[in-house]
């Protein structure tokens, strides 16, 4: 697979957009993740009638707590991607590769699959994120298995308070450097043809990774 740049250069590229067109399982590994998304999205809305159903008892006391923050976060990030996967799959390029009318000979239309592959890797990226969170959550959860544990939980739930605002100003620092290199260097220079990759390799050069290549 070969790039080519603006400028005249020709350079070998392992960029390569995967998608998928199909909204029905073809296979049993297909069958598997498909009832996994319908089982993971039925619970998604029974927690958040829950919590909803705890604010109405409790009151915004139930917001004092960090992990109830990541709670919320975490739902208004699955909402968003479940809305994406839908107007993904209400793409016309996606939906004519469902209905295999791209192999038929017959089709004249022109379809920008790169742009079905860029959004198809948006989507992969929220759900990275959404696993994440479910992942931090989850510690939440220690405090009743162990009185340590319970101690551990306590004490980075009230760190979280503390931090944040570090976290935040690190945060905006670092994605404005990646920012200006990515406007600097763009496709030019490997490592930062997109904010998403220009921001990783900061990230790399920040822990001491960088390369010479």
């Amino acid at each position: 697979l070969f790039e080519f740049l603006p400028y005249g250069d020709v350079r070998s590229s392992n960029s390569i957009l995967v998608m998928k067109g199909s909204t029905l399982p073809n296979n049993f590994e297909d069958s598997v993740l498909y009832y996994m998304d319908i089982a993971v999205y039925s619970l998604l809305v029974l927690f958040i009638f829950w919590d909803i159903k705890r604010v109405t008892n409790v009151g915004w006391l139930h917001l004092q707590s960090v992990w109830n923050w990541v709670s919320f976060l975490n739902y208004t990030i699955f909402t968003y991607t479940f809305i994406q996967r839908l107007l993904y799959l209400n793409l016309e390029a996606v939906r004519a590769f469902a209905n295999k009318s791209t192999n038929d000979g017959t089709m004249q239309e022109v379809y920008d699959f790169h742009m079905v592959g860029e959004r198809y890797k948006y989507i992969s990226v929220l759900i990275g994120f959404s696993a994440f969170l479910c992942w931090i959550r989850i510690l939440s959860y220690f405090r009743y298995f162990d009185r340590d544990l319970s101690l551990l939980v306590s004490t980075i739930g009230n760190c979280a308070k503390d931090t944040y605002a570090w976290f935040l100003t690190m945060a905006i620092v670092i994605f404005a450097y990646a920012q200006a290199f990515f406007l600097a260097f763009g496709p030019e220079v490997d490592g930062f043809d997109t904010i998403g990759q220009s921001l990783a390799t900061l990230c790399q050069w920040l822990f001491h990774r960088a390369t010479t290549s």
